[in-house]
């Protein structure tokens, strides 16, 4: 398929052998060309096409190729193409997103909470930062979350003059306490690591509650440890360095609605819109505290109907360490959703604004149609070493052909095959797929076009 070999030139730079870029190349060809909900493994990839299971497990493991290059040219890429560039007024939105995890474990998996299922589950979580705009979305960074990372922390990165005060500061607890001052001065140490701690923990006569708060803390104050908060800011930071960020709008959901993320947004000039709990307590313009409940519920009058099913209205509030923000609540059949924002409001069309922000929170939600995409396309189907780098290659891959998809969205030549399957009633995006699998198929086959167009798999989206 030409226009897949033309894209894959593109990135040919990125390997240090002519090999490894043959390897790349295949690797993706025989993952588009048996696009399905099966379990694809290295051997049943290796199956589909020229290259052999070691190359392409040598491909992802030990090959001399970085995944943070790659990334950063599949972004320049986008950005060099007028159609697919990001568009100084589109949006970005923040989250993260989940997969389970089964087999041996790796640097990144851990039990963690899964929202979808409402428990704690073995998974790996990724962090995404994900551009959109009316006329396209992709995918700028997705990074992995690794939440038992071996980190140190020891007094002087503590801030602590003693053990004592140390072990004051990781646990509330009496008996937590003795036991990390009675170790740490036995084997007269002066810090500690997080493995070392969680064998502690571990042994310790306590509820899980008090030991996961003892960890958590542990890692708060380790100056290496990374949260979902700070991978978040670190992706703004280099989105902005980048290529600019002046102008965006971040969205994200409550989790992220910290003063830290606000302050990296305020910081690159952009704007934000974040979801609020509840229960979060926020300043009025007087100096009266209230909670985000407390404050609609007093408002009920307030309310403006903006269509047949939503109503909202917004004041003006304080945050702490950032000022004025703007405090927005939709409503849809009596369910309440709160925002904050740094979008100012013109005093004279208050409805107006607050149509835009529902057109705002409306488009923050393909951030989950990215996530369920990057599914498709096999972000769920690692099958590669437990390892950091290998675990990175496979996101680079996944993101790569999200790309390739995007990029064949906009060429002239789809033009009339997009309308064709729009009017089908059937998802453009699966029938793209479709689409991709029968050209890789006839290019391996030798297949006349014509011949498989008769497959009934394919009738109806060209009829």
């Amino acid at each position: 398929m030409r226009e897949y070999k033309n894209f894959c030139n593109k990135f040919s730079e990125v390997f240090v052998s002519s090999q490894t870029f043959r390897n790349f190349m295949e690797l993706n060809a025989s993952f588009f060309s048996g696009l399905s909900g099966e379990r694809k493994g290295f051997v049943a990839l290796s199956e589909s096409s020229t290259s052999s299971y070691e190359s392409i497990q040598y491909l992802m493991t030990d090959a001399k190729w970085s995944p943070d290059e790659f990334n950063k040219t599949r972004i320049d890429l986008l950005q060099q193409n007028t159609k697919l560039a990001m568009k100084c007024d589109g949006s970005i939105s923040i989250d993260d997103t989940e997969q389970l995890h089964y087999g041996s474990d790796g640097k990144y998996v851990d039990y963690q909470y899964s929202s979808t299922l409402g428990k704690a589950v073995k998974s790996t979580k990724f962090v995404n930062l994900h551009y959109h705009d009316d006329k396209k979305n992709y995918h700028i960074s997705l990074e992995p979350y690794q939440i038992n990372k071996n980190v140190s922390l020891s007094l002087a990165s503590a801030n602590c003059p003693t053990i004592d005060s140390f072990a004051a500061k990781i646990s509330d607890n009496d008996y937590a306490q003795k036991t990390i001052i009675n170790h740490m001065k036995t084997n007269q140490r002066s810090e500690l690591c997080l493995d070392e701690l969680f064998k502690l923990v571990c042994d310790l006569n306590l509820s899980q509650k008090i030991k996961r708060k003892i960890i958590s803390k542990f890692k708060r104050f380790s100056p290496d440890f990374e949260s979902k908060i700070d991978l978040a800011i670190k992706g703004i930071q280099q989105l902005s360095s980048c290529y600019g960020a002046s102008g965006k709008l971040f969205m994200s959901d409550s989790w992220y609605a910290t003063i830290g993320v606000i302050k990296t947004v305020i910081g690159v000039g952009a704007s934000y819109l974040m979801r609020l709990k509840d229960n979060r307590i926020i300043e009025l313009q007087n100096g009266d505290k209230v909670s985000v409940k407390g404050l609609v519920t007093s408002q009920a009058e307030a309310f403006v109907s903006l269509n047949e099913t939503t109503k909202g209205f917004y004041a003006k509030i304080n945050l702490p360490s950032i000022g004025q923000a703007i405090f927005v609540v939709l409503r849809e059949e009596n369910c309440d959703r709160s925002f904050i924002t740094n979008l100012l409001p013109a005093e004279e069309e208050p409805k107006r604004f607050l149509e835009l922000i529902l057109k705002h929170v409306k488009s923050h939600w393909i951030i989950e149609e990215g996530h369920k995409k990057l599914n498709v396309l096999g972000l769920d189907k690692y099958c590669g070493a437990a390892t950091e780098s290998s675990l990175k290659k496979h996101i680079a891959m996944v993101l790569f052909r999200y790309t390739f998809l995007v990029y064949l969205s906009v060429k002239e030549k789809w033009r009339n095959f997009v309308s064709k399957i729009q009017s089908s009633g059937k998802s453009v995006l699966n029938n793209i797929y479709k689409l991709i699998n029968l050209c890789f198929l006839q290019e391996r086959t030798n297949l006349k076009l014509e011949n498989i167009l008769q497959d009934s798999v394919f009738s109806e989206v060209f009829a």
